[in-house]
């Protein structure tokens, strides 16, 4: 269902317009008015709307030619075609160039009314099967991506594995004063650091080992702000709300560590200066406060209480263009060769059965939320 959907009236006659305003309206309708065929194209250009109710004969512009323009620009708001100067001719000229309905005037207001509502709901249902399209094939493309990533991270590992095996033996075999010694220290040096990236894609990919077990939420939590009470520059306050004990969920301590070392990471460099907040806190919530949008997007909360893990700050914030893109491995806003904290705490969040939320606008900062169930299947009324 969309809510407070958006309507644009346009005709020639100002006086009608407002009738027509008055009464949407009163239908907790959004309502715009243009008196021609030019002003209506430029409103749905620069706009979106729901619903355009369009007069046919109008001066500058008729209605024929703002479908027609419509069409042209690839506009696919639907039309209702109205019209005083009536004919079969016209109504089926009107439909065969796109529009959904055509009213006479005068037309009934419980007509108008029900032709509105019906043609709002068929948008809406279209809506939702286009997303649910979309989100299918972009989860069987995601599961696709990530069986080839993780047979190719595997195998890169085994291949590393016999290049640092084969390095240890050069080195264990060579004269400690050889003059090449230096280089085979570096190549191994590099081969290691080669394993750690490969480790992290496994883990964005959500395949990850460690030893599981209930764990204090707050209390693994705390142990990791020690690293950065003292890190952190003298100007830049991090404040915190944790409970005294609990939440508790099933988790590996270290992995949960590990996501908020990125999370408050990534709060940290999205502050352009030295001066600014990072704030923390974990709560309790109901599974049906989680929104649906979320990070895994096939991702479906248990029917049980959830952990809420905020980090929150006062940064540049992030253009809703990035928002989609955040958790992509090596996607970075920032300078080259970052950008795989947020898609391993990603990865790790994925393998507690999690989710993650990000709100954020540009110049507003950026709330980032981890949600993960409750040990026990916990019902939401107990935890308080």
């Amino acid at each position: 269902m969309i809510i407070n959907p958006k309507i644009l009236v346009v005709d020639d006659e100002p006086r009608f317009c407002h009738s027509m305003k008055t009464l949407l309206s009163s239908q907790d309708y959004e309502v715009k008015t243009c008196f021609n065929g030019s002003d209506a194209l430029q409103f749905l250009t620069e706009e979106t709307f729901d619903l355009v109710l369009l007069d046919i004969f109008m001066e500058d512009m008729d209605g024929f030619q703002v479908i027609e323009n419509k069409i042209d620009r690839k506009i696919d708001t639907p039309v209702i075609i109205m019209t005083g100067r009536s004919s079969a001719d016209t109504a089926v000229k009107a439909l065969r160039m796109g529009a959904i309905e055509y009213l006479k005037k005068p037309f009934e207001t419980r007509e108008m009314f029900s032709s509105v509502k019906n043609i709002l709901n068929q948008r809406a249902l279209e809506k939702e099967r286009k997303a649910a399209e979309s989100q299918s094939v972009q989860r069987r493309k995601l599961e696709s991506l990530g069986r080839m990533a993780g047979s190719i991270a595997h195998h890169f590992n085994n291949q590393l594995s016999a290049v640092m095996g084969n390095l240890e033996i050069a080195l264990e075999d060579l004269p400690v004063d050889a003059g090449y010694r230096r280089n085979l220290f570096q190549a191994m040096m590099a081969a290691h650091k080669a394993t750690s990236v490969s480790r992290q894609m496994l883990q964005y990919l959500g395949h990850t080992s460690g030893r599981f077990m209930p764990t204090d939420l707050s209390e693994s939590c705390r142990k990791t702000l020690a690293l950065f009470q003292t890190a952190i520059p003298r100007g830049m306050k991090l404040s915190v709300d944790f409970p005294d004990f609990g939440p508790v969920i099933h988790a590996d301590p270290i992995q949960i560590q590990q996501v908020l070392t990125h999370l408050i990471t990534n709060a940290w460099e999205s502050i352009s200066d030295t001066r600014g907040d990072i704030a923390l806190s974990i709560t309790v919530v109901s599974h049906e406060d989680i929104p649906s949008r979320c990070i895994p997007i096939d991702w479906q909360p248990r029917d049980i209480a959830h952990a809420c893990l905020e980090v929150s700050d006062t940064g540049c914030g992030i253009p809703a263009k990035d928002i989609d893109k955040l958790f992509d491995p090596f996607f970075t806003t920032k300078f080259m060769g970052r950008g795989l904290g947020l898609s391993v705490a990603m990865g790790i969040v994925k393998a507690h059965s999690g989710c993650i939320t990000v709100d954020s606008e540009p110049g507003s900062g950026s709330v980032f939320r981890i949600y993960l169930p409750v040990t026990g299947g916990v019902d939401f009324a107990e935890t308080f």
